[in-house]
């Protein structure tokens, strides 16, 4: 550390939690060490006919140099000056702190250099008991129906449509012929043409339905039938002109395609991969068994920060928390236009949304702070390997070298975020370690976290 940041003149005062106004005298021994640095610095770097680097007086570089000079010299005195301010006061800045009047500060040689900002800070956290957390995870059972249901679910994937003679039923794909009847003066949009009108299409009666009710309305036609039926659209229908409406619909049948799922044979279970129908089942099951065992350990972390946080209330500073917000807000609203919502649902919902983008954001800090505490006093750090390997992961996914995809995320300043987001997750693998955790049966664990 610098001694010379303990001379400093600090007068503080709490302007509202999580938030200070600080007045900040450097003596003029600092200000004159800091303006010779800024003139020997830049003696180093310019070139001047006739001069060496390094060489050229000091009384020309005042001269040629003045007004660059004092403009570094002023930058440097400020930022010493906060970091000095934030050393000797132990201030764990939440964010970069606001200089006053920052346009009208100046600075004279032999004298004292003084200015006043504006902090915000990350509060001391009363840490409670982390080392020993009781906590419960669920044991993981796999059995035959489990297995029998994921089969079940590839059988379907791999189904194929064939024509058959016999009336249509549910799950069963028609080829058809349409037309709706509209009323005088509706306009349907160009995109939304096949909605009301279409030849020798396909229509597969199951949800989600490409017309609502269809799926009720042709079950039982055959290949040859004629059928008038009226399909009403839901209220919140994706195109406005249609929603809420009734429209009389004339369909002809083409023909009926029954759905053929595949029966599991030995053969079909070597085409996964497998030595045949048993060692599917077993390679199902311990993929399962995998799955599961990962979805009760996330569990576990989450139910051990819940421990941790619980009753745990400490004041936010308030432009992070803010920019929190706004974040997840417009994670929510990028989800609520992506679902489809309108611009006057999306007004409905603007106070909720904003209610619990406020919740979610002081709870994401809470973690974030308390877990960073753990870290800093038990010495939890990530190294460059850790680093590398989660870049390289990134790599991989945005198809692009490593090299790239670090000068990517330094560009756009991602580093100290991912190194956040590793230390947190390295900080609660440390706790799960630390915990005293009780493997229950399924019934047991329900109760517990009821």
């Amino acid at each position: 550390m610098d001694n010379s940041t303990l001379t400093l003149n600090v007068t503080r005062t709490e302007t509202a939690p999580c938030c200070c106004e600080v007045s900040v005298e450097m003596p003029p021994e600092r200000v004159q060490k800091i303006y010779d640095s800024v003139v020997a610095k830049l003696g180093q770097q310019v070139k001047l006919p006739g001069f060496r680097a390094g060489k050229i007086p000091r009384t020309l570089l005042l001269n040629r140099y003045e007004k660059e000079i004092k403009a570094e010299a002023l930058e440097q005195l400020v930022s010493a000056g906060y970091r000095g301010m934030a050393e000797q006061e132990k201030l764990d800045l939440a964010s970069s702190p606001e200089v006053v009047d920052m346009e009208k500060l100046s600075f004279e040689l032999g004298q004292p250099f003084a200015f006043t900002v504006k902090c915000e800070y990350i509060p001391e956290i009363a840490l409670p008991e982390y080392k020993g957390l009781h906590l419960s995870r669920e044991a993981v059972v796999i059995g035959d129906e489990q297995v029998d249901e994921f089969i079940s679910n590839w059988l379907q994937s791999r189904q194929s449509f064939a024509k058959v003679e016999r009336p249509a039923e549910q799950q069963d794909m028609l080829q058809v012929s349409y037309q709706a009847q509209l009323p005088e003066g509706l306009e349907v949009p160009e995109k939304a043409k096949y909605v009301v009108a279409a030849e020798n299409t396909w229509l597969v009666l199951r949800e989600p339905e490409m017309l609502p009710g269809v799926m009720t309305a042709l079950v039982g036609v055959s290949a040859g039938d004629e059928k008038d039926v009226t399909l009403t659209f839901p209220a919140d229908y994706r195109e406005e002109c249609l929603a809420g409406k009734s429209l009389p619909y004339h369909f002809s049948v083409k023909e009926v395609h029954g759905r053929q799922v595949p029966e599991l044979t030995d053969e079909l279970a070597k085409e996964a991969g497998t030595e045949g129908v048993a060692d599917l089942r077993e390679k199902v099951k311990t993929n399962l068994q995998s799955q599961e065992t990962r979805n009760r350990d996330q569990q576990l972390r989450e139910q051990l920060v819940q421990a941790l946080l619980s009753g745990l209330d400490f004041p936010l500073p308030p432009t992070t928390l803010k920019q929190e917000k706004e974040g997840l807000l417009k994670e929510y609203y990028d989800q609520a236009v992506r679902a489809g919502k309108k611009p006057e649902e999306l007004r409905e919902m603007s106070q909720e949304m904003a209610t619990r983008a406020e919740g979610e954001a002081a709870a994401k800090l809470r973690r974030h702070y308390v877990l960073e505490a753990i870290a800093k006093a038990e010495n939890i750090t990530v190294d460059n390997r850790e680093i590398s390997s989660m870049v390289s992961y990134f790599a991989r996914y945005e198809q692009v070298s490593p090299k790239v995809m670090i000068k990517r995320m330094q560009e756009n300043g991602q580093i100290p975020g991912l190194i956040a987001s590793l230390t947190e997750t390295k900080t609660v693998d440390q706790l799960v370690k630390w915990a005293d955790v009780a493997e229950v049966p399924a019934a047991d664990a329900a109760k517990e976290q009821a």
